[in-house]
């Protein structure tokens, strides 16, 4: 929970400006990617590809080289 709040804030595109154009930026996301929480956490599911996907072509306009693993979960894509 306390990795969520702090990034609640985050401003992703002020924080793009401070990649140095040296350092490649590089995502990985497998297309099943999703974490679902059980009733503890409120039934939560925390979707990590869906947000890659959406917006693909913002992060490769802005230089990330992004790739999406086809049928592959969280576990899977780790691997």
């Amino acid at each position: 929970m306390s990795l969520y709040e702090a990034l609640d804030g985050l401003d992703g595109a002020a924080a793009q400006v401070r990649i140095p154009d040296r350092l490649e930026r590089l995502c990985i996301v497998g297309s099943n990617d999703e974490i679902r929480y059980g009733p503890t956490w409120g039934d939560m599911l925390l979707s990590i590809a869906d947000p890659v996907v959406c917006n693909r072509m913002e992060l490769e306009r802005l230089s990330w080289d992004v790739h999406v693993l086809d049928g592959l979960d969280y576990t899977a894509a780790m691997h």
